[in-house]
């Protein structure tokens, strides 16, 4: 690996907001501005622009649903101004856009494929005119060769150093919750199916604290998203039934280090569900393809394969309120099983998610601008 200093990239996104995508171009913008690397970004306005720039990248507004024209031009003097050397394409607008005109320009164009659930025809756009595609789990590696897409599988990476377990944290208090009382975290944008299994986690904490022992149990819903208001009225009408709050619909949260920390268990997928077991949590994998459960050092390949039930490799179980409230029993019943499960997941992630692994993307970029 060279120096960085040739490398100027343009990291392509559709929207600037609170998501696992973009927490993953922060991570990887925290890496490479050091070893001299120039990170520019570029979609549309949101509440993450800001966190962008504070890590260093310079931030261009792109509304990349607006007028192609326009897109097009603007595209084109940002490349220039900021002498980009590489396109890297995170999202299904962004990059086929980006596929109209990297090739003319002669710059090479990376796409990281997120997931299984997006625009098919923009993604097999973004593949044809990409002189590489990423994908981040084995499960969308095998997904996108199906549809004769060859792909590099470079996983995500978390930074050791800012999601650890924090001891001490305000959330609590801010949210008005009691020190020793439980508390179930579901952190996802509120779209689709997402903001689904946050109806399903609303649920399924409704029938928990109906349980012997459970009365105190909290929940906690985080994320922005179109649907975050229809699952805002959803908790409004279980506190109001309960007579007080034990619900909390957060929306978008920029500390999520000490999110996680406050939790006793995370339900997850995704990066998320990668910095919850940094920060020592117990870990349930639900998903918009099916239902795992709770995750540990024996099923944790598998997990890790089907994206902790986002991406389908293996064939699984619906979820259901009911197999979610058994294994968060399961969980929450044992404190001894819960230091366990934390411990496991912080060496798993430690052993194998390290921020080293983005020097793969490093080695990427170099031989494709040589």
């Amino acid at each position: 690996m060279q120096n960085g200093g040739a490398i100027r990239v343009l990291m392509l996104l559709d929207y600037l907001n609170i998501s696992g995508t973009k927490s993953y171009v922060k991570g990887l913008a925290d890496y490479f501005i050091p070893l001299g690397i120039h990170v520019v970004v570029a979609g549309k306005d949101g509440s993450y622009s800001k966190v962008l720039e504070r890590a260093g990248c310079t931030v261009y507004s792109v509304d990349f649903s607006g007028n192609a024209k326009g897109i097009k031009a603007k595209l084109i003097d940002i490349i220039t101004r900021e002498k980009i050397t590489i396109i890297h394409a995170h999202s299904p607008r962004a990059g086929a856009s980006a596929a109209e005109i990297a090739p003319m320009l002669g710059i090479p164009l990376v796409g990281t494929f997120h997931g299984t659930y997006y625009n098919k025809k923009k993604m097999l756009k973004i593949a044809e005119a990409s002189s590489a595609i990423i994908s981040v789990s084995p499960a969308v590696k095998a997904y996108w060769k199906k549809l004769g897409v060859q792909s590099l599988y470079i996983p995500l990476t978390i930074n050791l150093e800012e999601f650890r377990f924090l001891k001490k944290t305000i959330i609590r208090r801010q949210l008005g919750i009691q020190d020793n009382a439980s508390v179930v975290l579901y952190a996802a944008r509120q779209e689709g199916k997402k903001a689904a299994i946050s109806l399903d986690v609303m649920l399924a904490c409704r029938m928990l604290r109906m349980t012997e022992g459970f009365g105190r149990l909290q929940c906690v819903i985080a994320g922005d998203g179109r649907r975050l208001p229809a699952v805002k009225r959803k908790a409004k009408e279980y506190n109001a039934e309960n007579g007080k709050a034990y619900i909390h619909v957060i929306g978008g949260h920029y500390d999520m280090p000490a999110l996680f920390s406050s939790s006793t268990v995370v339900i997850g997928t995704g990066l998320s569900a990668l910095e919850a077991m940094a920060c020592e949590k117990p870990l349930i994998a639900a998903g918009i393809q099916g239902f795992i459960g709770v995750v540990d050092q024996n099923n944790f390949e598998m997990s890790w394969n089907n994206g902790f039930g986002d991406h389908q490799f293996d064939r699984l179980p619906p979820l259901h309120p009911e197999r979610l409230a058994a294994s968060l029993k399961g969980v929450l019943s044992s404190q001894k099983k819960r230091k366990k499960l934390g411990k496991e997941g912080w060496q798993i992630v430690k052993s194998h998610f390290d921020r080293t692994v983005n020097n793969r993307i490093i080695e990427l970029y170099e031989s494709l601008i040589q």
